[in-house]
């Protein structure tokens, strides 16, 4: 008696399985799972990670995702912090401005955002005669940026001497030290009209910066030209051609960058 009541147990415990319902007939019968994909398999619902999907808990390169594009899966690298300046056979330093930050969907390095700098009006005195010389440029200059000197020239003064329809032809403007770091040849530019503003934008054309930054005193050099004319009688003139040189020495050191993307690793 005893051995078939245990017998019937097991029987009815063997036909409730049989008898209970199926989880799922089919894929779209199991729950949605965010950032999983489902499977019915012998009425049960398998759940799987669904691959190349921010969010899914995977740090997937096949998908382009780093730490700016999909920052939830993918925890480093970092992007930030100072870009370290590594010079053979000393130890590496961080750099003054140049540092890693997200742009969108990618790890730059570079500087977020650049400070304009404006410098004081000065007043020189070359051999035309009087002119006022204003310089503004960005800190830090970047060479991937096309960044530009701009240049305001401005006649103050003509020597008596100099030929008044010509006035005084520009022929180059220069910023440099031991490297050239910008330049601009001029053509038809000219001072001529006393207290006229003359705006001249010079880009950068140095095409890369060494260890991507670099710290330098600059100095400005505009070429010129005019004719100077002597008088050598009472109706007679001599016109002769002369050239010559401006510079003025910037006076704090200017920092040039070279941003760009960063590797992923």
């Amino acid at each position: 008696m005893r051995t078939f009541l245990i017998f019937g147990i097991l029987l009815l415990f063997i036909i409730a399985l049989g008898c209970e319902k199926p989880e799922c007939r089919k894929n779209t019968d199991c729950a949605e799972k965010e950032y999983n994909a489902a499977t019915c398999t012998d009425g049960k619902c398998q759940y799987s990670v669904t691959p190349n999907k921010c969010g899914n808990g995977k740090c997937e390169i096949s998908a382009n995702e780093n730490v700016c594009s999909c920052p939830n899966d993918c925890q480093t690298p970092k992007c930030e912090g100072k870009y370290k300046i590594e010079r053979p056979g000393e130890r590496a330093e961080d750099a003054r401005l140049l540092s890693y930050y997200c742009d969108g969907p990618t790890c730059r390095m570079g500087v977020k955002t650049s400070t304009p700098r404006y410098l004081k009006e000065i007043e020189r005195e070359p051999a035309f005669g009087k002119v006022t010389v204003k310089v503004d440029y960005a800190e830090p200059m970047d060479v991937k940026k096309n960044d530009k000197f701009k240049v305001i020239l401005q006649l103050i003064e003509l020597a008596p001497d100099i030929k008044k329809d010509d006035g005084v032809s520009l022929y180059q403007i220069s910023f440099f030290s031991r490297d050239r770091f910008a330049e601009k040849t001029l053509n038809n530019v000219a001072l001529k009209n006393i207290r006229e503003p003359i705006p001249i934008e010079v880009p950068l054309t140095i095409p890369t910066i060494p260890y991507k930054e670099l710290i330098s005193s600059v100095t400005m050099r505009i070429n010129y030209g005019f004719t100077r004319r002597d008088k050598i009688s009472a109706t007679e003139f001599k016109d002769t051609p002369r050239t010559g040189t401006l510079e003025y020495d910037l006076p704090d050191r200017v920092t040039f960058i070279e941003s760009g993307e960063r590797p992923e690793k």
